[in-house]
């Protein structure tokens, strides 16, 4: 299975590093940095910076079952902290996460009976690019950098 660090050119492996983490069956927007203050703004969880997924699941997801996503489900012995909904069809939500315990929207979706099928994540705090497809790189523009580092205080 390729990983990020294979698409890396040369001249930027072991220079730059992901800022988080994606389980091997997602997909999705990730940073590379090699500013440490703000890779730990960004993952470090007392900070509470939003990361976007768009979520597709097995069958027809209930406004019930959305309801309890959104406020939160037991997950090895603490509640998840409330997230933001959005429906974008029968079987298909965004849900804006500020933590990211380990494989935490599947085991949700998990919880409330609707297994998931694709879960690519689609904005990092300030940072989105539907454009950008699945193994592309760019630079983030010197506009985004600036909004990025106002968003998390530095």
């Amino acid at each position: 299975m390729q990983t990020v660090r294979d698409i890396l050119p040369k001249e930027l492996q072991g220079k730059i590093y992901p800022v988080g983490r994606l389980d091997k069956d997602s997909g999705g927007l990730l940073l590379l940095t090699n500013d440490g203050p703000l890779s730990f703004r960004l993952t470090h969880p007392k900070f509470d910076h939003e990361k976007e997924y768009e979520v597709e699941v097995a069958n027809k997801m209930f406004d019930g079952a959305l309801q309890k996503l959104e406020e939160g489900l037991m997950i090895d012995g603490s509640k998840t902290k409330p997230a933001v909904i959005k429906r974008l069809g029968p079987s298909k939500f965004c849900i804006t996460l500020t933590e990211g315990r380990n494989r935490q929207i599947r085991r949700m979706c998990q919880q409330v009976g609707n297994p998931v099928n694709k879960l690519p994540r689609v904005r990092i705090m300030t940072l989105s690019d539907p454009d950008l497809k699945s193994g592309q790189l760019r630079p983030l523009i010197k506009e985004e950098v600036k909004k990025l580092l106002l968003a998390v205080g530095l």
